[in-house]
């Protein structure tokens, strides 16, 4: 199987990061700066977007160390090596350029720091207070630092309070890719469950699509969900019968008619597996929902010999569930066209049939289905 990394990008490895305030020359300077990489696409962002109110801020935690991902015991060598090789590898998700070269001041300060005679003191974890407008280039260097959970929740908070600020773009392509870090983790903490990094794919896709940036990498998140998708859609099924699991299993539901019922088969990612897939997917399933499935599958699916059968024990279970005589009844006229349709082939429907009528109370329909002689009335 592809490895998470392949599907979701490159995951960067350094960087815990915070934030010195930019200096306000270097901010509205309008240089392009020889810290953007040669080549690599931006966005400009119109001068409203440099403001100046500093009024609300953030502690982040700063691991120099981490943002130039280097080791404490690392030799001044090593840190003016690291801070280079940094500075010429941004994430290339269309980060603004004020987001690039904010990023190049945030390093070069972290190096600074790290090659100063009293560098000791900044070898361990501490905490900065970030202005409002240098926090996104700020979580950009988070994300590749591996401080995931830090970026969405500083990301989405920010977000939240300033969703048609110029600098949003930034903040959610740094969210996405943390999302995708949280996501490969997952799945090299336990590869056989997909659900999780699912989620986060998906998470990352919405805020993606919300500002319209980075298509290559939503292109790249589109096929992993589509690869782990047969698989996600019976987690989803398996998730317990309970109100907080109830908007999830109705996800794995849609998965499934997406997948055996609209998709063509040459496209959908189950293949030539689907009645595997399905068998797989009803022992996960309440008689109820294989019941919604069945009204929201295609007149063309539900044609199937084996789904109408599905459908017709599913209505046997309902009805007896809900004391209801009509949904029974509904299940006994199912299982007479399926007696004429089975002929010839590989089903033997009379017990099933037999102890539909039962239900009903049709004692001697019921023996004479099963061949056997008796007084009917008696039951």
């Amino acid at each position: 199987m592809p490895s998470a990394r392949q599907h979701v990008g490159r995951r960067c490895s350094s960087v815990l990061t915070v934030n010195m305030p930019v200096p306000v020359s270097m901010r509205a300077s309008g240089v392009r700066a020889s810290f953007v990489t040669p080549g690599l696409t931006c966005r400009a962002l119109p001068p409203v977007a440099y403001r100046s109110d500093k009024s609300s801020t953030v502690a982040v935690p700063l691991d120099y160390c981490k943002c130039l991902g280097v080791q404490h015991s690392t030799s001044q060598e090593d840190v003016r090596r690291a801070f280079k090789r940094r500075l010429q590898s941004p994430p290339d998700v269309n980060y603004s350029e004020y987001a690039l070269f904010s990023r190049a001041v945030l390093l070069r300060h972290a190096a600074e720091q790290l090659l100063s005679s009293d560098h000791k003191q900044h070898q361990h974890g501490h905490t900065v207070n970030v202005g409002r407008d240098t926090l996104p280039p700020t979580l950009v260097l988070l994300q590749e630092s591996g401080e995931s959970q830090l970026v969405i929740d500083l990301g989405q908070q920010w977000l939240e309070d300033s969703p048609d600020d110029p600098l949003a773009d930034d903040v959610a392509a740094a969210v996405a890719l943390a999302h995708c870090d949280k996501a490969a983790e997952a799945l090299q903490q336990d590869s056989s469950v997909v659900s999780e990094a699912c989620q986060h794919l998906e998470a990352a896709l919405r805020g993606l699509r919300q500002h319209q940036i980075a298509p290559q990498l939503q292109q790249q998140i589109i096929q992993a969900l589509e690869d782990f998708s047969p698989r996600y859609c019976l987690e989803l099924l398996a998730l317990p019968l309970d109100q907080v699991s109830k908007q999830a299993r109705q996800r794995g539901l849609v998965l499934l008619r997406q997948l055996a019922f609209e998709l063509p088969q040459e496209v959908s990612p189950i293949g030539n597996d689907r009645e595997t897939f399905l068998d797989s997917a009803r022992r996960q399933m309440t008689s109820q929902e294989h019941l919604a499935l069945d009204r929201l599958v295609s007149t063309r699916a539900s044609g199937s010999l084996q789904h109408k059968l599905n459908t017709a024990r599913a209505l046997v279970v309902t009805g007896y569930e809900q004391l209801s005589v009509a949904t029974m009844q509904r299940a006994a006229i199912m299982y007479q066209s399926l007696a004429r349709e089975a002929k010839g082939a590989d089903y033997d429907l009379r017990v099933e049939r037999a102890a539909c009528a039962l239900l009903l109370g049709n004692a001697s329909e019921a023996l004479q289905l099963l061949s056997l002689p008796g007084d009917g009335d008696t039951g």
